[in-house]
């Protein structure tokens, strides 16, 4: 394993402002030690600019001291930015990493780029028994791959931590659920970017029927799949963050 793993984070707030059109925020590459309890984002405004609807900004439990998380509370509230190369996919590996607690668990978005309802790209989400659901469909509309987790998986007013990793050296997409594997598929190695889809957090559209309400917080992206070694180290992390939040 490296000494570092770079991740691109993507922090989780919004501000409070009346928002200009949406437009892609700044990413920034941290790297950062691989002990895990230090995994996480901190305070920043450049992602202002991609609020829809009336996201939050509250205090985060999990991350630094001082780091935001995203509060929604349903009617299309998201995150909404155009992919940059960092979440532009296409045949790469990649981990997804991010905190959610729902306040209802209905059908509705978590993290997607296109890839919902037969759509080209990728999408993670809730469905209405608690089960969290990945797939990914070509640009023809065709299917890629389907993951899905066990009921209950996210429950009501409870943090849950979700790792989305995807190997190419086998085409194995794995969901990791507090550190645990819960979900697998393979994924056709086909180009999963559509270019005119942009990322988006919480509310897959305006449609309401897959809005979010609950919170986001410590979302992490990189193109590159977690190693036996670092879901060892994830689990240590997602213990610690447990003790912080006394759950």
């Amino acid at each position: 394993m490296p000494t570092l793993l770079t991740l691109v984070t993507v922090l989780a707030m919004a501000s409070c402002d009346e928002p200009a059109a949406p437009e892609a925020p700044r990413l920034r590459v941290e790297e950062l030690p691989p002990a895990p309890a230090k995994l996480g984002f901190e305070n920043a405004d450049y992602v202002r600019r991609a609020r829809v609807g009336d996201p939050q900004c509250v205090d985060s439990k999990i991350g630094r001291e001082g780091g935001k998380a995203l509060a929604c509370d349903g009617d299309g509230d998201r995150l909404e930015f155009r992919q940059s190369e960092v979440w532009s996919i296409g045949t790469s590996p990649f981990t997804l990493s991010i905190w959610v607690r729902p306040e209802r668990v209905v059908d509705a978005g978590l993290v997607s780029a296109g890839g919902f309802g037969g759509k080209h790209g990728w999408a993670v989400t809730m469905q209405a028994d608690g089960a969290v659901r990945f797939e990914a469909n070509t640009s023809r509309g065709a299917s890629a791959g389907v993951a899905v987790t066990p009921p209950l998986t996210l429950r009501e007013q409870h943090w849950t931590h979700l790792a989305v990793v995807l190997s190419r050296d086998n085409d194995l997409l794995r969901i990791f659920v507090d550190g645990h594997e819960k979900a697998s598929t393979l994924v056709t190695k086909i180009d999963l970017t559509d270019p005119h889809a942009r990322v988006v957090v919480g509310a897959i559209d305006e449609s309401r029927e897959f809005d979010f309400t609950g919170r986001f917080d410590e979302i992490q992206f990189r193109k590159a799949p977690l190693g036996d070694r670092q879901i060892e180290n994830l689990r240590q992390w997602i213990a610690d963050a447990r003790e912080r939040l006394g759950e």
